[in-house]
């Protein structure tokens, strides 16, 4: 993995952090000024922080993996690897496209 690659992933999930963060706070800020109780208010500005977070680590961990699918037309069995070297990855891609789900899903 290159090194400007893993800094602007870090930059990505910063940057999302702090928007998750701002945005559940204005939320929380919003209803209070309707009075809404602080622990309702709270426990909504964290909901909406929280979800956001969620959100920003599976878009950082679709652009840090590699995806590998079956190349028949109507299989859906797919492997997504991160992390690995050159000959792990390749050892992937073949096991993506020789797996044994065919024989076992044979339809008559």
């Amino acid at each position: 993995m290159h090194i400007a690659h893993r800094t602007r992933l870090h930059l990505i999930s910063l940057t999302g952090a702090v928007v998750a963060v701002v945005c559940g706070t204005w939320t929380g800020t919003r209803l209070a000024g309707y009075g809404v109780p602080w622990p309702l208010y709270m426990a909504c500005a964290m909901a909406v922080s929280s979800a956001l977070l969620s959100s920003l680590d599976r878009v950082t961990q679709r652009l840090d993996s590699t995806l590998y699918r079956c190349r028949e037309v109507d299989c859906a069995y797919k492997v997504r690897v991160a992390h690995v070297d050159a000959a792990e990855r390749r050892r992937w891609q073949e096991a993506a496209a020789s797996h044994p789900c065919h024989e076992l899903n044979a339809r008559p």
